[in-house]
């Protein structure tokens, strides 16, 4: 993805910004191999469906209305490399226990 074409990161970025099932976007955009770094305790997934599974749903699922607010929107090249990236939060009503259940084990 070249830097100068955010386009595909914003449609994604879009799809979260409203609630509802985010797994169309995220499979959309993430490839099945994709090396995918968010918060602690997650940190690091590899693909669209460890993603999905382990981060995404657990967390539709305890957040009712959940969607995402991006704050600082980032992308240019470094050392060679194409980097896209946004800050922000995830907005919703907390409903049930979620990181307890859902952390993955050390």
């Amino acid at each position: 993805m070249s830097s100068y074409d955010r386009s595909l990161y914003l449609a994604y970025a879009e799809a979260l910004r409203h609630p509802g099932d985010f797994s169309a976007a995220v499979s959309g955009f993430f490839s099945t191999d994709a090396d995918i770094n968010i918060v602690h305790p997650f940190n690091h997934m590899r693909g669209a469906e460890a993603y999905s599974a382990h981060f995404l749903r657990p967390l539709q699922q305890a957040f009712e209305g959940l969607y995402r607010r991006d704050d600082i929107f980032m992308s240019g090249q470094y050392e060679g490399q194409d980097w896209i990236s946004s800050t922000g939060n995830y907005v919703g009503r907390f409903a049930q226990r979620w990181l307890s259940l859902h952390a993955p084990r050390a």
